[in-house]
């Protein structure tokens, strides 16, 4: 992979992150500090909705896909 690629797919990357924080601050009943949150410390729903602690994936490259769905 070419750098531009690679800066192109880290901005991505970044950009989801910080509007995936964003949103999950926002619906979440004790909302951490944005400015100061790790994308670590937010719970999300998996597919079968249960609540995933994404502190488990600390260490792991993470790609936060969000999706519309009813």
């Amino acid at each position: 992979m070419n750098c531009k690629r690679m800066t192109t797919a880290a901005a991505s990357i970044a950009l989801c992150c910080a509007v995936f924080a964003q949103q999950a601050a926002a619906k979440s009943p004790e909302k951490p500090n944005v400015s100061n949150a790790s994308i670590y410390d937010f719970t999300v729903k998996d597919i079968d909705g249960k609540d995933v602690d994404l502190s488990k994936y600390k260490d792991f490259v993470l790609l936060v896909v969000n999706v519309a769905s009813q």
